[in-house]
């Protein structure tokens, strides 16, 4: 591109997809492909596309959060080595830098970290553009005041021992489980008869087994958002 070349990734979803690609025909339709099998043009290649359009990494970034509708979390590694990120502006996914000597890393779960010795330095804001080296970690653009983060990264497809904005996964769905228990005794539920509640692995399947020690079946009470 006009910014030279870049390796990006992205993690989200473009709610007014059409209405930024039949912009981006007009400006360069050209450097854009229909890249997936289904015949659209790749998310990740549209945020691309738009950072293009500016004259800046930052400032394309910026108006990738300005013109998305949606959440759009983007990482950028540059020519020179440098990573920058830049998570969506409401806060939705979350993105987390890590620090080890020498070393700095970016990632979605930081419970990735504890295998490769590093610890968590910040969890950036929503809206927040930073530029991440070796030696350290510059912001490039202030956080938006207002968070919108995703509640089901805790209690439904975060990893148990991962953290989101400082908050460990499985101490909130233990704590999710105190308050549906105390719930259902306020609205007059007999729980007396449950012998144990369980995470559900995948949606939609649950499995019945006989209690140990005991002829009868154990009571089972599917949720799997919790």
């Amino acid at each position: 591109s006009k910014l030279g070349t870049f390796a990006i990734t992205t993690v989200g979803i473009i709610n007014n997809q059409k209405e930024i690609l039949d912009e981006l025909f007009k400006v360069n339709g050209t450097q854009l492909q229909f890249s997936t099998t289904s015949g659209m043009v790749g998310i990740t290649e549209i945020v691309s596309a738009l950072i293009a359009t500016k004259n800046s990494i930052v400032e394309g970034l910026r108006y990738v959060q300005e013109t998305v509708k949606g959440s759009m979390s983007v990482l950028i590694m540059t020519e020179d080595g440098r990573l920058i990120c830049a998570r969506d502006k409401w806060g939705r996914t979350p993105i987390v830098v890590g620090k080890k000597e020498g070393a700095h890393a970016l990632c979605f779960d930081c419970h990735s970290f504890a295998n490769l010795d590093y610890s968590v330095e910040k969890f950036v804001a929503p809206g927040e553009i930073l530029k991440v080296t070796a030696d350290g970690v510059e912001q490039l653009l202030a956080p938006n005041p207002k968070m919108q983060v995703c509640s089901f990264l805790w209690i439904y497809y975060g990893y148990p021992t991962s953290s989101y904005e400082g908050i460990n996964v499985e101490m909130m769905r233990y704590k999710n489980g105190e308050i549906l228990a105390k719930n259902d005794v306020e609205k007059g539920f007999d729980l007396s008869s449950v012998d144990y509640v369980g995470g559900v692995p995948d949606s939609g399947i649950l499995h019945l087994q006989k209690a140990a020690g005991s002829a009868r079946p154990v009571n089972s009470l599917q949720c799997p958002a919790f």
